[in-house]
């Protein structure tokens, strides 16, 4: 596996990590889409960071599912 790129994760335009707000936001019962997105930034990686998106990203795609 080549070297990871630090990256900084944005949800509803705001800065976040992966702390237990983030990680309470992705197990909650929201209705709402909230945009996802990785920049290339400070580090925000830690050993969560993978399972943080997968988990941030199946989310949204729920909510998508459900809307439609």
């Amino acid at each position: 596996m080549g070297s990871l790129k630090p990256v900084l994760i944005i949800i509803d335009g705001e800065k976040v990590g992966t702390g237990q707000l983030v990680d309470a936001w992705c197990r909650s019962d929201s209705t709402t889409h909230h945009p996802v997105e990785m920049r290339q930034g400070p580090s925000y990686t830690g050993k969560g960071m993978l399972s943080f998106m997968e988990r941030a990203n199946q989310k949204n795609r729920e909510i998508t599912s459900t809307l439609m």
